[in-house]
């Protein structure tokens, strides 16, 4: 796609303007520390001395590397982060214009980040929320960058699991990826590399994307499937549990409108609660932010369910 004077024009204002309302932040606000951030700092530390004593794991070295990097300085760590979200500003702009052609829906899709105030003070929090956004965009980038030349790898429309256990029907997933991320490499090895490495300090950084990394190769293969879970917040379960809309229920119509599956988890928990006779309370950490191990098996087990009901996975349990 030739590159436009519009196109020139819409990406120097996403600079402009993403410099901009960055700089206001910079000179009004400052970094912010979390309970999370004391595990990432100790764990340099760590790295420095390269003395691993008492060290328990809890937390992956992907994130560490910012820490490490910028000296332990927080202003830093935040000042990188700033430039990752202009950058991801911008692969986002990349992203909407190849696949629409239109470079103003390409400029709101970029504006759309950079004046979300919610991202804007993540970049300002000693997390990991940033970096891991900025290696997931950048992974998509790249592979819709090599996808044209990609040869086909398979023409089944059906992942084949085993009546068994949850272990095994993840290692069952897990090894068919494999094979494909192989083959993957072999056929586009400068990209596999490329992906493979942005991919693994994703992981590192974020142990949840260890889930999306395996589905860059099985996009490869024919018939992929897409699918969009929306995993809600206390309150938007709560508005479930009283019958009424949630924020999303429109995303929700029009995303299945468009032929798109969509799993919403909120109407499952809330099933759960109400033939268990339990409290929200019961699905989530001390912190309420994540899922424990209660509402992580409730979630498995009703996103099985609906692959299994569309279809999508055979010799279900």
């Amino acid at each position: 796609m030739p590159v436009t004077n519009k196109a020139k024009l819409a990406v120097a204002m996403l600079i402009i303007i993403g410099i901009g309302v960055r700089a206001v932040l910079w000179v009004n606000y400052k970094p912010i520390l979390y309970h999370d951030t004391p595990h990432y700092t100790q764990l340099a530390t760590y790295i420095q001395k390269l003395n691993f004593d008492g060290y328990m794991g809890e937390r992956t070295p992907g994130y560490v590397v910012l820490f490490l990097v910028s000296g332990m300085n927080y202003q830093v760590v935040w000042l990188i982060q700033l430039a990752l979200g202009l950058a991801i500003s911008l692969m986002l702009f990349a992203l909407a214009w190849s696949k629409t052609e239109s470079v103003t829906f390409a400029l709101l899709i970029g504006l759309s980040y950079t004046l979300s105030i919610n991202q804007l003070f993540f970049e300002a929090s000693m997390l990991t929320e940033t970096l891991g956004t900025f290696l997931l965009i950048l992974s998509l980038v790249l592979y819709e960058a090599k996808k044209p030349h990609y040869l086909a790898l398979g023409s089944s429309k059906k992942i084949i699991i085993p009546r068994k256990d949850a272990k095994a029907q993840s290692l069952k997933l897990f090894l068919a990826s494999l094979r494909l991320c192989v083959r993957t490499f072999w056929d586009n090895l400068n990209f596999g590399i490329a992906l493979g490495i942005v991919m693994a300090w994703a992981i590192l950084t974020r142990p949840l994307m260890l889930s999306v990394a395996p589905l860059y190769f099985l996009l490869i293969a024919d018939g992929a499937v897409p699918l969009v879970l929306i995993f809600p917040k206390p309150s938007s379960i709560q508005t479930h549990e009283e019958g009424k809309p949630t924020s999303y229920t429109v995303a929700i119509t029009t995303l299945r409108e468009r032929g798109i599956m969509v799993i919403d988890l909120g109407p499952a928990l809330v099933h759960a609660k109400n033939t268990a006779k339990l409290t929200f309370a019961d699905y989530y950490t001390q912190d309420k932010l994540n899922l424990n191990e209660l509402g992580n098996y409730i979630v498995s087990q009703t996103i099985l369910a609906q692959l299994c009901q569309q279809g999508i996975l055979k010799n279900c349990p």
